[in-house]
């Protein structure tokens, strides 16, 4: 699927123009449909649609095939035999959400109900900022807040001094209340990260994203003890051992779900608990799903007491065309929480197709 405007981060290093999705349907014996997606990416996941459709066909199907979806503990303990805790999470977590789609309709309830109700019933986003020069960046920022956005990340990590200009210049477009966030995935190593963050202090950041590599947890320590802006465990936080990890060597100040990086609504949900026990807020991301993932995303986190007040899940709002049945609501730079049973949205197929390809063509 096409993006409407190609984005690039310090991991991409290029403009990405489009997204490969794949999407998971299981049928119940009594008529009940659940649908699922993998927006697999090597770069992030180390998945591919290749890898992905196999590991699915070879190794997970087998352990959903004939269960009754509410088994879920059951059934994401058998995926997790059949192929270690950690691995294959984007693929994991388009059969899960299927699986929690299956349980709301069975149930008639929404997920979010299913999580224990919701604290929001509308998911404000940041607006994320693709790495352009200064110029172009203040000029997306500002009209994003015209759209009704109330909160901008700026993606960061390859050239520091365009990132403080970049900064720089979109606070001066939207002003002192809009809230402001870097996102570095990775792109510093920590000497230039202690210098870039210290210049960029004055421009009163909600939170610093990843700044050093993944692995760096000492790094990011460090960060988070020098600098009174809040640091952000994105690519660090994957397991829920990396969220006690995190906690217990005070790595970071803000945790980053994404659904997709941590297997699905399940392992995410308990990461989530556990930063809610050390008074942690939560920030919830995307991996760029279209609808299906995104709603997986927006009832998760209309379901979490401590999120940030602004979360970044907007990426399907991006993409050239809608592949449901009924586009999800999106207003003011917020998406409102379906309220119909399961996920609240149906995939179209005839939509699909008209961007499907052949698994030939996967190579």
């Amino acid at each position: 699927m096409p993006f409407k405007q190609p984005y690039k981060s310090a991991m991409t290093l290029a403009f990405v123009k489009k997204r490969r999705h794949l999407f998971v349907r299981l049928d119940t014996d009594e008529g009940i449909t659940g649908f699922g997606e993998a927006s697999s990416d090597p770069l992030y996941s180390g998945e591919t649609m290749q890898t992905a459709l196999e590991i699915i066909r070879q190794k997970l199907a087998g352990c959903v095939i004939g269960e009754d979806p509410f088994n879920l503990n059951r059934i994401i303990q058998r995926m997790d035999r059949a192929i270690r805790p950690g691995s294959n999470n984007y693929a994991k977590f388009a059969i899960e959400t299927a699986l929690y789609d299956l349980m709301g309709k069975a149930a008639g309830l929404p997920v979010f109900k299913l999580l224990g109700g919701n604290y929001r019933d509308a998911v404000p986003c940041h607006k994320v900022i693709s790495i352009v020069e200064p110029g172009k960046a203040a000029e997306e920022a500002a009209d994003a807040i015209k759209q009704g956005y109330r909160a901008i990340t700026v993606k960061a990590g390859l050239h520091p001094e365009e990132d403080v200009e970049s900064v720089k210049r979109v606070r001066e477009a939207v002003g002192s209340k809009v809230q402001l966030a870097v996102d570095v995935n990775q792109g510093y190593s920590r000497q230039t990260a202690i210098r870039t963050i210290r210049r960029l202090e004055k421009y009163e950041l909600e939170f610093i994203e990843q700044p050093v590599a993944y692995w760096d947890l000492n790094g990011m320590a460090l960060l988070s003890q020098i600098f009174d802006i809040p640091i952000a465990a994105d690519e660090s936080l994957v397991s829920v051992h990396d969220a006690l990890r995190i906690v217990q060597d005070k790595v970071a100040d803000v945790f980053v779900l994404e659904l997709a990086k941590h297997g699905g609504i399940y392992n995410s949900w308990k990461i989530a608990q556990i930063a809610e026990a050390e008074n942690l807020p939560c920030r919830v991301g995307g991996s760029a799903e279209l609808e299906v993932g995104t709603c997986a995303g927006i009832h998760l986190t209309s379901a979490i007491k401590e999120i940030v007040p602004f979360t970044g899940y907007q990426a399907s709002i991006n993409y050239v065309a809608s592949v449901v049945k009924r586009d999800l609501c999106f207003q003011d730079g917020a998406w409102i929480v379906p309220s119909e049973p399961g996920l609240g949205v149906e995939l179209d197929e005839d939509k699909v197709n008209r961007f499907r390809v052949k698994e030939s063509d996967l190579e």
